[in-house]
């Protein structure tokens, strides 16, 4: 049976597992990204473990194809990633050439929220015609534009960027390196910073159960719905998916976000007839969305 190793790296964790064409997946498994990343060769650094998860499932030879997402800028022609701002040693790095000469098998990488965007539209049957946003806010935010099925790539690669859109009167440092980002305002990264600050000694999954109704919980929620608005308003989309760590938090108030992304939204269109999808819950879903992009790469 043909498989291809799904991989998914986020700012905190990074996953595992094996994918069949019909979209089985089998050995699964998620390490901690700062366990992975430990050299100055992050290139190396994940050849190991991808070399260590092929001997120890016992299917090597099944394997037929990797397929990577990457929390990050990746080129026009997906073969390096070009800056990742919550991994510090993923920047510039030609990760298809490289890793395709270590492995001996084909490579292919993309944005990671491209994958579980894809993982979405399948699983959850969507119609791929038109404008179609996704909205995955964790460590960072993570943005997915597809036009008729095909992500939107851009003349470098590095379109829909949406945490890294400048807010006006902020000069915040980011870790993109720029100052004033919408990621400093609507993020996992966020909350961490806010609790250190405000909240003392809980732990975030908490944070809403605990402090749904504190002014800085609505302005994060304000915040978030702004991000969303600003690309429904530009692009009119046919409807929008809104997933990612943060929105599966225990208590998020989603019907909150839902009523301020209509709010901020331009009246009486699209906010009157905007559809909104909840991505589906798993921690699975990049790694299955990567395999279903190495299978439609490999044909």
């Amino acid at each position: 049976m043909a498989l291809t190793l799904g991989i998914d790296i986020g700012g905190t964790n990074v996953r595992l597992g094996l994918v069949t064409k019909v979209c089985e997946l089998s050995g699964f498994t998620q390490l901690k990204t700062e366990s992975v990343f430990t050299s100055d060769s992050p290139i190396a650094d994940l050849a190991i473990v991808i070399e260590n998860y092929l001997d120890d499932c016992g299917k090597k030879e099944e394997v037929i194809s990797v397929a990577i997402g990457f929390p990050s800028t990746v080129d026009k022609d997906a073969k390096v990633v070009l800056s990742t701002p919550n991994i510090p040693m993923l920047q510039n790095v030609p990760v298809v050439d490289d890793l395709s000469k270590r492995l001996k098998l084909p490579i292919f990488i993309n944005r990671d929220v491209n994958f579980l965007m894809l993982f979405d539209i399948h699983y959850q049957k969507l119609n791929t015609a038109g404008v179609l946003l996704g909205f995955y806010f964790g460590t960072g935010i993570g943005n997915a534009l597809f036009i008729d099925g095909k992500s939107l790539r851009g003349k470098n690669g590095v379109t829909a960027e949406l945490g890294h859109i400048p807010m006006i009167h902020d000069d915040s440092l980011c870790s993109c390196g720029n100052v004033g980002c919408l990621e400093n305002h609507a993020s996992g990264k966020y909350l961490v910073s806010l609790i250190d600050s405000d909240f003392p000694g809980i732990d975030v999954s908490d944070i809403f159960s605990l402090h749904a109704n504190h002014p800085k919980i609505l302005t994060f929620i304000e915040n978030t719905a702004i991000a969303v608005a600003i690309e429904v308003n530009l692009l009119d989309p046919e409807f929008i998916v809104l997933g990612g760590g943060v929105l599966q938090m225990k208590d998020f108030p989603k019907s909150l976000l839902e009523e301020r992304i209509k709010a901020r939204a331009r009246k009486p269109f699209p906010s009157e007839n905007l559809e909104i999808i909840y991505a589906t819950d798993g921690q699975e879903n990049g790694v299955i969305g990567a395999g279903i992009y190495a299978f439609e790469q490999l044909r």
